[in-house]
């Protein structure tokens, strides 16, 4: 497959078995985060007391997208104050992050003998003097990371000195096998390395920008770049539906793609309806919803837009006359379905609104996707009965206050798990957390 195939099948998103995953997030220093590092997988159900540290665990690929797609100044904004009130109990000390992506089969590069299928991106943001900047920034393509087995207690706490960036000093070397193609300094130079040619550059775009949304636009030299750039900003997706809005009408032309609150649900459900999944969709819905026989789109001419409606045996119901659950039903179990984008999708209690039968639903059509990843935040004994301890990460504070997470398999209570006791009793009697 040549380069300009490969560009061509991601503008799509229509690369058959493509799969982009968020394999691995590190983070430092960030809010209840002292130091964490998870290996991830393309399903994850967060678990845990209220305060354990799910949330921000979730916020950090969405900290990394709002830098790269709007600035420091902007990402900070957003989740108001300043950088000082998102750092570790406010110490001031700097935020560093490392997540890695699983790349396409149409990238993955062979070197020496070693096989570099995995992305890393790293950055560093503080404070420096009065101002808040990006302090460092890299982006490697390097082989895969070796899984980390946790033993022993859990919750625990985690050093300090775990350093996230690479090289760990000015003078250190990166870790072998490791090739760097975009770096940034704290004098706010930015590096940037051909993957194919031997062509080099250094620009200069200030502390505010990061380095890799300025990327060149040439998929010549800069595919896997690009392909990180685009899916930080546009492949990671927090959903947090909003019932008002799903109930109104929407514009016939606007948006195609699923918008985070489901504002466009008439258009994106319209389309739908054209793909031949609708009807295994529709079916998966009626083994739990039996009285809805389909889901409509009902245009109004006389402003051009459209709006839901749920024909049910009983006759047709429009959709601000439909449940808050059976809206929300729609849409989360709609999500998998809907394209072959490659998508990380951030839920956080997808249960809200919804009968525990019904979450059923929407539990089997998340778990089910092959080409998205999911990230739940759940505290519902439905998820937690259908779910295996490999599908969890557990979250729990230390004595300290400090969060820590460990994956399921891991946990000292499940690491010989065989069913005996459901995972929804367990976490209910508080031994997962």
């Amino acid at each position: 497959m040549t380069w300009i195939s490969w560009r061509w099948k991601y503008r799509q998103g229509s690369a058959k078995g493509e799969k982009t995953i968020i394999s691995l997030i590190e983070a430092k220093n960030y809010k209840s985060i002292k130091y964490v590092r998870q290996d991830l997988k393309m399903m994850q159900v967060l678990i845990g007391p209220n305060a354990s540290g799910k949330t921000t665990f979730l916020d950090v690929p969405e900290l990394v997208k709002d830098i790269v797609s709007d600035g420091i100044d902007a990402a900070v904004t957003k989740r108001g104050g300043s950088l000082v009130d998102l750092t570790h109990y406010e110490n001031a000390n700097d935020i560093e992050i490392g997540i890695e992506l699983r790349l396409p089969d149409e990238l993955i590069i062979q070197s020496g003998g070693a096989r570099l299928d995995t992305a890393r991106y790293e950055i560093k943001i503080g404070i420096r003097g009065e101002d808040q900047i990006i302090i460092n920034e890299n982006l490697w393509i390097k082989p895969q990371s070796v899984k980390m087995k946790r033993y022993g207690l859990f919750p625990i706490e985690m050093s300090e000195n775990n350093d996230v960036i690479h090289p760990r000093s000015q003078k250190g070397r990166a870790p072998k096998g490791w090739v760097k193609i975009i770096g940034k300094t704290e004098s706010g130079n930015d590096y940037f390395k051909s993957e194919r040619t031997g062509w080099n550059s250094q620009f200069r775009f200030g502390n505010k920008k990061s380095a890799i949304s300025n990327v060149p636009e040439d998929y010549e030299k800069f595919p896997i770049a690009i392909w990180v750039r685009n899916y930080f900003t546009l492949g990671i997706q927090t959903i947090m539906l909003d019932s008002k809005a799903m109930r109104k009408s929407s514009p016939r032309i606007g948006a195609r793609e699923f918008l985070p609150d489901g504002s466009n649900l008439p258009r994106v459900l319209s389309d739908f309806k054209k793909n031949k999944l609708y009807s295994r969709w529709l079916k998966h819905i009626r083994s739990f919803l039996g009285d809805i026989v389909d889901i409509d789109v009902v245009s109004r001419p006389e402003d051009n837009s459209q709006y839901l409606s749920v024909i049910y045996s009983t006759g047709e119901v429009p959709a601000w006359l439909v449940s808050d659950g059976t809206l929300r039903l729609i849409a989360l179990t709609m999500l998998p379905y809907l394209d072959n984008q490659n998508r990380t999708y951030l839920i956080e209690e997808p249960e809200n609104g919804i009968h525990p039968k019904a979450m059923e639903a929407v539990f089997q059509s998340l778990s089910s996707s092959k080409s998205s990843q999911v990230f739940i935040a759940s505290h519902s004994p439905v998820i937690l009965s259908m779910a295996e301890p490999v599908d969890l990460l557990c979250f729990a504070k230390t004595i300290s206050g400090y969060t820590d997470v460990i994956s399921g398999s891991d946990h000292p209570q499940l690491r010989d798990w065989k069913g005996r006791v459901s995972l929804d009793v367990l976490f209910a009697s508080g031994v997962l957390g």
